[in-house]
């Protein structure tokens, strides 16, 4: 199990929800602007997966859900998971 000796820093001013998924080794995070991104447990190939500002919300935290391919998230502006 990882001890966070050897940590990776990720490139993303007021990231405020975080989730790690060691099984497909990935880090899902939300940057400055709300997007919702994902990058490799190196910090490397970092993709835009859902763009926040755009839709109007605002990310609270993030799950994803392996079995049924998902990510889910809180919106805290609305008070709704999507």
């Amino acid at each position: 199990a990882p001890d966070g000796t050897n940590g990776v820093v990720f490139n993303s001013a007021q990231a405020r929800a975080v989730h790690w998924d060691e099984a497909g080794g990935r880090v899902y995070f939300t940057d400055g602007s709300n997007n919702i991104k994902s990058a490799d447990t190196n910090g490397g190939d970092v993709r835009t997966l859902v763009a926040g500002s755009d839709a109007g919300f605002l990310v609270g935290d993030i799950v994803v859900d392996r079995v049924n391919g998902k990510i889910i998230w809180s919106d805290i502006s609305g008070g709704r998971l999507r």
